[in-house]
């Protein structure tokens, strides 16, 4: 059964649980998450991408590791280990999961964008074509995402997953091609 995290507010976060268990852990970091990660995105991706990151957490990390994510304490460290429980979190529960985020981003980028919107006739057709855009992005991360992120983790340091895979030549291609087939899909309608 997947990881469903309950409703909470803004910012709230649970103190960590030095004896809690496995689910008890994925639950705070899902609050860390949800607290601190990409907050300029709408509530609906940012739960999808905590609960996500979260259930992969609970399923692919020792309890050592998932202890460290829950209480904030994994964050990219000059030592060795810091930078390699960096990379295993971003690899294992976040790279898998952040299309919910490419997927709301896309779509952000597109319906504000100042030169799509005069092209469409109707509201419903230019939202259309954001999500054309914006679903495909994501589909394409969900599939491709972690081999991205390894590939730019070997090329130079990662500290913004997101910026790394936008960056990313094939996605910037992929993109671009995206944009073009969806916006004529839906152009003038």
């Amino acid at each position: 059964m997947p990881f469903s995290a309950p409703q909470q507010q803004e910012n709230q976060v649970t103190e960590p649980r030095q004896d809690g268990s496995i689910l008890d852990l994925a639950l705070q970091y899902y609050e860390r998450c949800y607290a601190e990660l990409y907050k300029g995105y709408n509530d609906e991706a940012r739960h999808d991408f905590c609960a996500c990151s979260a259930d992969r957490a609970r399923k692919d990390l020792d309890e050592r590791d998932l202890r460290l994510l829950a209480t904030g304490e994994a964050k990219v460290e000059p030592d060795e280990d810091g930078v390699k429980i960096y990379k295993k979190i971003d690899f294992a529960v976040q790279g898998p999961c952040l299309h919910f985020i490419v997927r709301a981003d896309e779509y952000e980028e597109c319906i504000t964008h100042p030169k799509f919107r005069p092209l469409f006739r109707t509201q419903s057709a230019y939202e259309a074509a954001c999500a054309c855009i914006s679903d495909g992005m994501g589909g394409f991360i969900e599939e491709l995402g972690s081999d991205m992120l390894a590939a730019a983790f070997e090329r130079r340091s990662v500290t913004d997953p997101l910026q790394a895979i936008k960056e990313w030549p094939d996605y910037r291609r992929d993109i671009g091609g995206l944009r073009d087939e969806c916006l004529g899909k839906y152009y003038h309608q």
